[in-house]
């Protein structure tokens, strides 16, 4: 990653289904969705979960089922690809 200079940060505060600011945005910036507690930063002109905030346990539920999900797909992927050759795995 390269420096970025970081000044005059602004702050904002709206709910998951507002739009966030994307005109005239400085480096550092941050959203904050008052409604779901997710935090984000804006970081080469794109807003960026900031995941280093409190972990709730909501958050945490919604990043577990993230994972579960991909690694079902992983899996579903591993276990089409090895059928295609001809090899059959059990399914977990």
């Amino acid at each position: 990653m390269a420096v970025r200079l970081i000044t005059t940060i602004q702050r904002w505060n709206g709910t998951a289904a507002d739009n966030k600011p994307v005109e005239n945005v400085k480096e550092g910036s941050t959203f904050s969705e008052l409604d779901t507690g997710r935090q984000f930063v804006w970081i080469n002109k794109e807003w960026i979960e900031d995941l280093s905030g409190p972990l709730t346990v909501s958050r945490a539920a919604d990043i577990a089922d993230s994972q579960r999900r991909l690694l079902e797909n992983i899996l579903s992927e591993l276990i089409a690809a090895n059928r295609a050759r001809g090899i059959d795995l059990k399914e977990i």
